[in-house]
């Protein structure tokens, strides 16, 4: 972190994508409504293998009630 100009601070991070589903909803929380981000990709990973486990057995569960 580091205040950009007085009052502000400017956060940099490096999150996961699926980590930021509700972000602007609990920053407009936080921050009564004054924060805002701007958030870009910066690359892409392979999935750590429990996580991958846990996708396909979701996808696998939802391709069930399908039919």
């Amino acid at each position: 972190m580091d205040p950009s100009t007085p009052g502000h601070t400017t956060v940099r991070a490096t999150v996961p994508m699926a980590t930021m589903n509700r972000y602007a909803l609990d920053l407009r929380s936080i921050t009564k409504g004054r924060g805002r981000f701007r958030a870009r990709v910066s690359h892409y990973e392979e999935l750590p293998y429990p996580e991958q486990e846990k996708l396909k057995a979701e996808f696998a569960k939802a391709r069930s009630h399908e039919d």
